[in-house]
C-alpha cells in the first residue's frame, strides 16, 4: 500500500471502529501489540491518526522483511547496505511531508501574538548531536576524575540473527532487526540486575547500530574502575555468551578518544548525518543507517546511569521559575552554560534518553 492509501483505508476503517471504542482499542491491541493513547480514546482524529500511523509503521516493516527474504539488503554488489531501495525511498518521503508539515505549521507567542514556522524552533538533529557532545563530554571528564576510565564494549547477535552474513553461508532463521533489539535490551537487563547485585554501579551511553544485512548490534561506551573490569566482563560473558562470540571490550587510550568514540557513532545513530556532520564519518551509508532505524523503530542512543539527571538538565535549559531557591537557581545556570560535569552528582536516577 501507499502512504495516500494508506490514509484512505485507516479513515475507512475507523467511520466503522469509532462506533465501537471499546472494541477497536481491544482490535488495536491484537493487531500493533500496544494500547492506544488517552486522547485516541477520545478523540476520533486522534484514533484516525494513530490507526494511519501503526498502518505505515507496520507496511513499511512488512516490505522491509521482504527485502531481507529476497536478498536485497547487504553488502554485496546488487545489495543496498542496512536498508533496502524501497526502505530509503520510504524515508526520503516521510522527511519530504516532515519538512512541508514543519514549515506550514505555526506556534503562536501567547504574549507578543508573533506567529512563527514550527522547523524554526522545533528541535533539529543538529541540536540533538550537539546536546550528546556536551553531556557525554561531561560524564567523561566527571567519572575519570571520580576514577572510572572509559571503555568501549560492542554487543553482537549469532549468526542466526544474520540474514546476509558478509563472511560464510546465511544461517538466518527468520528473525527481523526488532526482534534482536529486544533480545539485546532482555539480556542487557538481566546484565545490569547482575551487576547491581555485585554492587557495580554502571554508568555510560550505548549505540545502536544495524550491520550491512541490518541485523542490530551495540556500541557501549561504560565507566569502569580497574577492579571492576573482570567482573563485569564475567556478568556480560554469561549473559550474552549464550550467543556465541558476543562480548568485545576495548580500554579508551585517552579521554580525547572516548569523546570522538562517541561523537562518531552519534553522526551514524542519532540521525545527525547530513551535511556539514556527517562528512567526517567516511565510507558510511548514513542514509541507509537513517532509513532502517525509521523503517524498524529503534533508538539510536541512549545514556544509562544518570538517574533523571539529563531530564533535569533539558528542564532547567528550557524554563526556570521566578521563584526558584537558590540551589535551582544555580542548577539551572550550570545546565545553561553548558557545564554538564559540575551538573552531574553522584545522585542519579531514572535512564535518560530520548
Amino acid at each position: 500500500m501507499e502512504s495516500d492509501a494508506i490514509g484512505e483505508a485507516a479513515r475507512g476503517r475507523m467511520l466503522w471502529w469509532l462506533r465501537h471504542r471499546r472494541d477497536w482499542a481491544r482490535s488495536f491491541r491484537l493487531r500493533y501489540g500496544r494500547a492506544p493513547s488517552a486522547r485516541a480514546m477520545v478523540d476520533s482524529e486522534a484514533a484516525i491518526r494513530a490507526e494511519r500511523r501503526n498502518m505505515r509503521r507496520c507496511t513499511r516493516q512488512a516490505r522491509e522483511a521482504y527485502g531481507l527474504l529476497r536478498g536485497h539488503v547487504g553488502s554485496r554488489g546488487h545489495q543496498a547496505k542496512h536498508a533496502s531501495r524501497r526502505a530509503r525511498y520510504d524515508r526520503r518521503d516521510q522527511l519530504e511531508r516532515e519538512r512541508e508539515w514543519m514549515e506550514a505549521a505555526m506556534v503562536v507567542d501567547t504574549t507578543t501574538g508573533e506567529a512563527i514556522p514550527l522547523a524554526k524552533v522545533a528541535r533539529q538533529p543538529r541540536q540533538r548531536r550537539a546536546e550528546l557532545h556536551v553531556v557525554t563530554r561531561g560524564m567523561i571528564d566527571y567519572e575519570i576524575a571520580q576514577g572510572r576510565w572509559p571503555h568501549f564494549i560492542t554487543l553482537t547477535l549469532p549468526a542466526t540473527w544474520h540474514p546476509a552474513p558478509k563472511f560464510g553461508r546465511a544461517k538466518w532463521d527468520g528473525s527481523l532487526p526488532v526482534a534482536g533489539q529486544r533480545e539485546l535490551r532482555r539480556r542487557w537487563a538481566l546484565a545490569r540486575a547482575r551487576a547491581k547485585k555485585a554492587g557495580i554501579d554502571l554508568v555510560g551511553g550505548r549505540f545502536v547500530e544495524p550491520h550491512s544485512d541490518g541485523c542490530v548490534h551495540w556500541h557501549q561506551i561504560q565507566f569502569l574502575r580497574d577492579d571492576a573490569v573482570q567482573r563485569v566482563v564475567d556478568i556480560l560473558t554469561a549473559v550474552f555468551g549464550g550467543l556465541g562470540p558476543a562480548v568485545r571490550i576495548e580500554r579508551a587510550r585517552s579521554a580525547e578518544g572516548a569523546a570522538k568514540y562517541c561523537m562518531a557513532y552519534s553522526a551514524k545513530t542519532a540521525a545527525c548525518g547530513d551535511g556539514e556532520i556527517g562528512k567526517h564519518i567516511s565510507g558510511d551509508d548514513l542514509e541507509g543507517v537513517d532509513a532502517w532505524r525509521s523503517t524498524w523503530g529503534i533508538r539510536g542512543w541512549q545514556l544509562f546511569g544518570l538517574k533523571g539527571r539529563l531530564g533535569v538538565w533539558r528542564e532547567l535549559r528550557r524554563q526556570l521559575p521566578p521563584d526558584a531557591p537558590a540551589p535551582i537557581a544555580q542548577l539551572a545556570g550550570l545546565a545553561k552554560t553548558g557545564k554538564f560535569r559540575e551538573f552531574h552528582t553522584p545522585d542519579r536516577g531514572r535512564d535518560a534518553h530520548y
